[in-house]
């Protein structure tokens, strides 16, 4: 975002008010800043996507992996979760790339 890279969050609908209010704090060792992310809901998710970095809480990814139906059309989806076990699942429901 901050270095020109385009970057969508994908996020519930009352995240979506809160950060196109507040936009995005970021803290980091060498300063902090704030960014007006670009942000989608589920409802209004199109298949243009190269990449799509998945890290829900293990409890969400039904959930998350439901708001993804038709978000990938030529894009991949990469998986930043804890363990193996969701795995299959996320191969049944996106496809093994």
């Amino acid at each position: 975002m901050r270095a020109g890279g385009c970057v969508t969050f994908l996020v519930r609908s009352k995240r979506k008010a809160l950060l196109d209010e507040k936009g995005l704090c970021i803290e980091t060792p060498q300063g902090n800043f704030s960014v007006q992310p670009r942000t989608v809901t589920s409802e209004n998710l199109q298949p243009d996507y190269d990449l799509i970095l998945l890290a829900p809480k293990s409890y969400d990814l039904d959930d998350a992996m439901q708001s993804l139906n038709g978000a990938l059309d030529k894009g991949v989806a990469l998986p930043f979760l804890n363990g193996v076990d969701h795995l299959e699942k996320l191969d049944a429901q996106l496809g093994r790339t």
